[in-house]
């Protein structure tokens, strides 16, 4: 079935897609200058716009609320503490420096700051019947790129 989709609309299309914005970020940017690349996981990726939506919630953080609320031994509550301690002061490393990178770009022509996000992924059309769905199910990708 898979093989009926449009290809404007595969995931493969999709990749291109956010390759070419990007590209075209750099250009605009004049990139070639350098970046400054953070990630909370550690991987090279650039950084993230240094807000926090209202809505959003880290996973990590629920999880540590969630095991410590049913904990039942005190060590154990005590020892998921510090580790959410330790999740929390890294995150909060993690905007620092993103806070300071951008303050930097802001004076320093020579270093820009970009970082991207996914709104939201929405399947289009919602349809309820089954064969149509999985033959045209289209994606669109809300994506955002920053500037600093």
């Amino acid at each position: 079935m898979r093989d009926d989709l449009d290809p404007d609309y595969s995931d493969s299309a999709n990749s291109k897609l956010n390759k070419h914005l990007w590209k075209s970020v750099q250009r605009k940017s004049n990139l070639n200058k350098g970046l400054a690349y953070t990630s909370k996981s550690g991987k090279n990726m650039p950084a993230r716009r240094g807000y926090e939506c209202e809505t959003d919630v880290c996973n990590a953080c629920d999880r540590f609320k969630n095991q410590i609320d049913a904990a039942e031994n005190p060590e154990e509550k005590s020892r998921l503490n510090q580790e959410h301690s330790l999740h929390q002061a890294k995150a909060q490393k993690f905007y620092d420096d993103l806070k300071r990178f951008s303050e930097q770009a802001k004076t320093d022509e020579k270093m820009d700051v970009i970082s991207f996000d996914y709104q939201q992924n929405l399947p289009v059309p919602v349809l309820p019947i089954g064969d149509i769905f999985y033959k045209r199910q289209l994606w669109v990708y809300n994506q955002c790129f920053y500037l600093a």
